[in-house]
């Protein structure tokens, strides 16, 4: 049986790569929308990227850790 701290170090980039993918889903749609509508992209669009920016990195970084640390 897995020890409670291999369970952790899972779940913690699983649920940062889910929370991560909703947000770029979402910068996504608000992209297309305001493609089609030919409306300029608003500075939320943008402070959205750089805040899912922040989360890739950060699920790269739990990722990698799991990989090196438990061997996963």
């Amino acid at each position: 049986m897995p020890s409670l701290d291999l369970i952790n170090a899972i779940s913690s980039p699983y649920h940062w790569g889910l929370y991560t993918g909703v947000l770029l889903l979402a910068l996504t749609l608000y992209s297309i929308k305001a493609l089609r509508s030919q409306q300029p992209l608003k500075t939320t669009f943008l402070i959205g990227l750089i805040i899912a920016t922040g989360m890739v990195t950060t699920t790269g970084w739990l990722g990698g850790e799991l990989v090196f640390r438990y061997g996963v």
